[in-house]
């Protein structure tokens, strides 16, 4: 609090010119309190302020101009549902990607023309700014009783001057749009036209779901009206007829009960420590909080008002809504559908106090006006491109460079320029995955994979551990990412040791290469894209000496076959690294399909004898500590990040609760060797140390793996020939509490060769490094 209220003083000190118009307003709005103009006088100044008003706060607005980073993710719906691909995001995928339909559905006749759907949102959302200062006046006028000596309104004035509100007077969302279909709602209730009004406040809900909320205030309202049954009932039928069956239409569309949103948001969970930071700060920018006691007042004083006892439930109903949920990432924007109305009464709230005989009274009205009138200085608590207790000002991420022709002062405009130009040429264009993919996947056209989950439901399906910014607090994990059809991503896919193999640079952007696809990467070379350097890292292969030096190669091996092998038949490169690694492991020759998967091969040369099954632990099962608990399981933990390469149920040490802290041993019962090798995936932590899975024989180790640092399983594979007839068992162990301290193990597969044997090779000694110990 005293660092917001420092922020606010010194945002001030840079306002000065804007605190000398608030005095002037004071003044102005002083006068009128106690001074009236003659009544055909007042209509006509009346009239002509809110005009100048709507057209001073559209000028405002354009001054701020700006386009976020999520309308283009709507934009991009647009065109797909106009172009006869569906009302989805990438052609073929139905992902409820965003939460404005309304706005959708009223872009997509410009989009038909082919108009500049940036431009047509900003020329939208600055008639919905108008018509919501003029709606905001006329409301005054009608509540005053006494209309005639009005000569402007202070609540309309503040609204067009209001920073919060003149920022969302562009920026491509449905932010003033849905503001402007709530007021517009609440005039027509006043008016007693309850089907309008329930038809408008439908509308609303459908432009955004949160306002719900006020659908429900309104209906809540009406039970205080004369003839409240069959208000309530022409205010039911919008609902009945419009809303149900656009609910059961996008329900049997997308497959979820909430918009896709809703999941990435977490919006089941409470999130009041944010949710309070956000109004705070929100408050404090939009002047929610110096309106707030003079509205108050106003909604006792005129109590007998529909719009007072609409904000009167509406109003803390919503805020505590908002607390709930955590709030928003982008300051201000889900307080701008209460300003209006609360604006409104404290108007008449402060010219009620001023209609009173007692001067004290009087010289409170003075005051309260003056605490409202700084609601129109733009103090800014957040300053430009900062991040601020999970807050940012968004406008001043996306300017507006040049409105003819459009372009956005941003560096995801230039990438998507850039990108433009690299792909034009290719017969096959990169599917991308990232984190910002608005106004790059809406300038492309490029197949697009969300890393925070607003249009990619694996992810937005994920739990988190720990809360953080809203709207931001998931990410795909490496091992979901993997099991997505992207080529490149702007996050790491792999652990650091390899990361640096697989980035690429294309336009000067940074990406990482989720899996190589050779004709892509050989058509991105011919337009000037460098190879990354795994294609030089799988050519000059050699494996490692030294410690680890065979949990190092099974781990450049699970890489290798991971992002290059899995999707390219390339014997060629295949081969040669095989050779190198036989000749360092001499134990392997004859396992050659299990070194770098070969399917064909596999099944040619061996069969499957015996699988582990992990749908329960086997009978007999001893465990330790608490790592092995609640095991197996069918998916991750919450905040691990998705597995990859298992099958079915797998062992995972990585806790609910204690997440890598939990430790603990698991070891199975004996079972007998009958095969030439065994082979298992593991993942996790890499450590032969803390987290590890072994082979024991007669109580001595014969084999051990470990994870990769990642939660991509990979597959190992022991020689068992020589050990055939033996009993064994193994033994997992989680002993590290740290980062990376748990394991996962799944597909133990007992397997026989089909053929004559290899040449043998002494198994013990090279099992495990020499240089290894426990």
């Amino acid at each position: 609090m005293a660092d917001l209220t420092s922020r606010y003083f010194l945002g001030l000190k840079d306002q000065l010119g804007w605190v000398a118009g608030a005095l002037v307003l004071l003044l102005v709005g002083a006068i009128t309190l106690f001074r009236a103009l003659p009544p055909g006088f007042a209509r006509r100044a009346y009239l002509a302020i809110t005009v100048a008003l709507a057209l001073g706060g559209c000028a405002w607005a354009l001054h701020l101009g700006w386009v976020g980073d999520d309308a283009y993710i709507s934009f991009r719906y647009v065109r797909n549902l106009v172009q006869g691909q569906g009302l989805v995001y990438n052609p073929g995928e139905r992902v409820e990607g965003y939460t404005n339909f309304l706005w959708v559905m009223l872009l997509a006749p410009f989009a038909a023309l082919g108009l500049d759907l940036a431009l047509v949102s900003i020329v939208l959302t600055l008639l919905c700014m108008s018509a919501t200062v003029g709606l905001t006046a006329l409301l005054v006028r009608r509540f005053w009783p006494a209309p005639e000596r009005l000569s402007f309104s202070i609540a309309s004035a503040l609204l067009a001057l209001n920073y919060v509100v003149a920022s969302y007077g562009t920026s491509g969302l449905e932010t003033m749009f849905g503001a402007l279909l709530v007021l517009w709602a609440v005039e027509r209730a006043d008016r007693g036209d309850a089907l309008s009004a329930g038809v408008l406040s439908i509308f609303a809900t459908m432009a955004h779901p949160d306002h719900s909320i006020f659908y429900a205030a309104l209906g809540a309202t009406l039970l205080f009206s004369a003839d409240r049954w069959r208000q309530l009932l022409r205010f039911g039928v919008p609902f009945v007829a419009l809303y149900l069956p656009y609910f059961a239409w996008r329900w049997s569309y997308y497959g979820d009960f909430f918009p896709n949103t809703y999941y990435a948001k977490s919006g089941s969970l409470w999130y009041f420590s944010q949710g309070g930071r956000y109004l705070l700060i929100s408050g404090f920018s939009s002047g929610l909080w110096v309106a707030l006691p003079a509205a108050i007042y106003g909604a006792i004083r005129f109590r007998h008002l529909f719009i007072a006892r609409f904000a009167a439930i509406a109003t803390p109903l919503y805020l505590v809504y908002v607390a709930k949920i955590g709030g928003d990432f982008m300051l201000g924007r889900l307080l701008l559908p209460i300003l209006p109305p609360v604006f409104i009464l404290a108007e008449l709230g402060i010219r009620a106090l001023a209609q009173t005989q007692r001067r004290w009274v009087n010289v409170l009205a003075v005051g309260a006006l003056g605490l409202f009138c700084t609601a129109a200085v733009p103090v800014r608590t957040i300053r430009d491109g900062e991040k601020y207790r999970y807050l940012a000002d968004e406008r001043t991420f996306y300017p507006v460079a040049t409105y003819r022709p459009f372009a956005l002062n941003v560096p995801y405009w230039n990438w998507a320029e850039a990108f433009n130009k690299v792909f034009a040429k290719l017969t096959r264009k990169p599917n991308l995955a990232m984190g910002s993919l608005g106004i790059i996947g809406y300038e492309t056209g490029l197949r697009m994979i969300d890393n925070y989950g607003l249009v990619h439901r694996g992810v937005a399906h994920t739990r988190i551990r720990t809360r953080g910014r809203p709207g931001h607090e998931k990410l795909i994990g490496p091992g979901m990412l993997v099991q997505t059809d992207a080529d490149l991503s702007d996050i790491g896919v792999y652990p650091p040791e390899y990361e640096h193999y697989g980035t690429v640079v294309i336009a000067g952007v940074g990406f990482s290469a989720v899996r190589y696809d050779a004709p892509l990467f050989s058509e991105l070379q011919t337009v000037g894209v460098r190879q990354p350097a795994l294609v030089r890292f799988i050519k000059d292969y050699r494996p490692p000496r030294g410690k680890d030096a065979l949990s190092r190669l099974e781990c450049d091996l699970w890489y290798m076959e991971q992002v290059y092998f899995q999707h390219n038949h390339d014997d060629d490169r295949r081969k040669p690294v095989v050779k190198r690694v036989l000749d360092r492991r001499p134990e392997w020759k004859g396992y050659d399909a299990f070194i770098l998967d070969e399917p064909a091969a596999r099944s040619a040369e061996w069969v499957e004898l015996q699988r582990m099954s992990f749908d329960t632990l086997p009978p007999g099962t001893e465990l330790t500590g608490g790592a092995f608990a609640n095991n197996p399981v069918a998916t991750e933990s919450a905040g691990q990040g998705s597995p990859a390469n298992n099958r079915g149920l797998f062992i995972n040490t990585f806790q609910e609760v204690d997440a890598d802290a939990a430790t603990g041993t698991l070891l199975t019962p004996e079972f007998a060797i009958e095969g030439d090798a065994i082979t298992l995936r593991v993942g996790g932590g890499r450590s032969l140390e803390t987290v590890y899975v072994e082979l024991l024989v007669d109580g001595e180790r014969r084999f051990v793996a470990t994870g990769c640092g990642s939660e991509m399983l990979g597959r190992r594979v022991w020689p068992t020939t020589e050990l055939q007839g033996k009993r064994a068992r193994l033994r997992m162990v989680d002993s590290s509490p740290a980062g990376w301290g748990h394991l996962l193990v799944d597909e133990v597969v007992q397997w026989k060769r089909q053929g004559p044997p290899p040449e043998p090779a002494p198994v013990e000694a090279h099992a495990i490094d020499p240089t290894f110990t426990r």
